[in-house]
């Protein structure tokens, strides 16, 4: 650090900030050739120098030229400059990314309005993305921002190594969003979810914490931290069964989310088969699977039969060509295989409809896993209708196109009705409703 007080400079130096070869330090450490005092190198504290028109040394001070005295200060700005911009490429530690998101102008609850690529090279896509405010944490956030970001999205893109955080927002994806100003870096993008959502109702960003530019509720503040959902199935109008699906972010991960569906198909005093699948998903805003597993248990009178797990791991990929149909045929594994970008799975959208938002013009366009037959269906539209009168006034959105459904929502976002075709429903319910369905 240079100083400087009537005639006198000051120097001080730590030495753990710069690792000199041996050459260097020699030329570093002779006042004649280098001109720079050996406690710049290795050395730790304060060096006094006066201001001369010669270099030479007296009584242990060293005395600089004024023309050397320039070269010092030009040659610590550039090692300055070097360690700045070797610091800007690398992995920086969590808390720095949180820092940046603690110094970001905008903190914002927002919906995607739309997602615009400005540029793609062979690292990452650049994206532009607007949103429309629905509760700033800020003052002076305007109705409509923008943000950039970058992000992942072909097999031919190869990002490296280096400290950048890729993000995968969704048009019409409502969103804990932070930016550092207003058209400037994305610092955090976080979709909602109910948990997410209602302690940020009640507390804030009080007990949010922000890990790699991600939002989660802080350890021992975390009131939903595993989420179980319980439905009542009906088919045809009899009550067939149970769903019971849990969810939880990934300890090691906050971006991938994991989630357990247990679903109960029979009828009264019959048989009944027992599915369970697993589903590890990405935190993008439409939980895009990464990989499914699924076990079928079938009960009768008679005895009781366990089939193989089956493991079916997805690729998502930026490409046209890849048709509707069933995805694995058999009952064997599959690996790698390829899904278009911006697809769901059935039972994810149990939890994903509830981070729509209950906006007039809201619609999303998505491709649909069906789970149990991993049968793809593509360009999925699903849009908010507004309240139903006929269910007391529930939020409504309907699904069309090669997959039908509608979802009724209460006013805390929370799914209570969901109705398949024309011959499935599931009612939200209670453990205790579910075990005694079939009794």
């Amino acid at each position: 650090m240079l100083g400087y007080t009537q005639n006198w400079f000051f120097i001080e130096h730590y030495s753990m900030m710069f690792d000199f070869s041996p050459a260097l330090n020699a030329v570093l450490n002779d006042p004649v050739r280098g001109g720079i005092p050996v406690i710049l190198a290795k050395g730790r504290g304060k060096i006094k120098m006066k201001l001369s028109l010669t270099t030479r040394r007296e009584n242990g001070i060293i005395v600089l030229s004024r023309k050397k005295l320039l070269t010092l200060s030009f040659f610590c700005l550039l090692l300055s400059v070097l360690c700045i911009t070797s610091a800007a490429h690398a992995v920086m530690p969590p808390a720095h990314y949180e820092k940046q998101v603690r110094k970001s102008a905008i903190k914002a609850i927002a919906v995607v309005k739309d997602v615009i690529v400005l540029s793609e090279t062979k690292k990452y896509t650049h994206k532009k993305v607007v949103f429309t405010l629905e509760k700033p944490f800020d003052k002076n956030i305007p109705q409509e921002f923008t943000g950039n970001c970058y992000s992942v999205d072909h097999e031919w893109q190869k990002p490296g190594v280096g400290g950048t955080i890729y993000y995968y927002p969704v048009k019409g994806t409502k969103a804990l969003v932070t930016i550092t100003n207003n058209h400037n870096l994305i610092t955090s993008f976080t979709p909602l979810d109910p948990g997410l959502a209602q302690e940020i109702d009640i507390n804030g960003l009080t007990n949010i914490s922000f890990v790699m530019g991600h939002a989660q509720i802080r350890s021992g503040k975390k009131q939903n931290s595993k989420k179980e959902q319980w439905f009542l199935f009906y088919l045809n109008g009899s009550a067939s069964g149970y769903l019971h699906i849990t969810s939880r972010a990934d300890s090691l991960n906050p971006m991938i989310r994991q989630f357990s569906y247990e679903l109960l198909v029979g009828e009264l005093d019959k048989d009944r088969r027992l599915f369970r699948m697993n589903t590890q998903s990405r935190d993008d805003g439409l939980f895009t699977p990464e990989w499914i597993t699924i076990q079928i248990t079938e009960y009768s009178p008679e005895k009781t039969i366990t089939h193989p797990q089956r493991e079916i791991t997805f690729r998502p990929v930026d490409r046209t060509d890849i048709g509707e149909g069933i995805l694995v045929k058999a009952s064997h594994n599959a690996y790698d295989v390829r899904i278009p970008l911006e697809t769901a799975t059935d039972f994810g959208l149990f939890t994903l409809v509830e981070t729509f938002p209950y906006e007039k013009d809201f619609s999303v366009q998505i491709n649909l896993i069906e789970t149990l037959e991993l049968h793809l269906k593509k360009n999925i539209q699903i849009r908010y209708m507004g309240k139903d009168s006929d269910k007391n006034n529930l939020h409504m959105f309907s699904e069309t196109g090669r997959a039908n459904a509608t979802y009724w929502l209460d006013d805390r976002h929370e799914l209570i009705e969901l109705q398949w075709d024309r011959d499935k429903r599931f009612i939200r319910g209670t453990k205790d409703e579910a075990m005694t369905i079939l009794q």
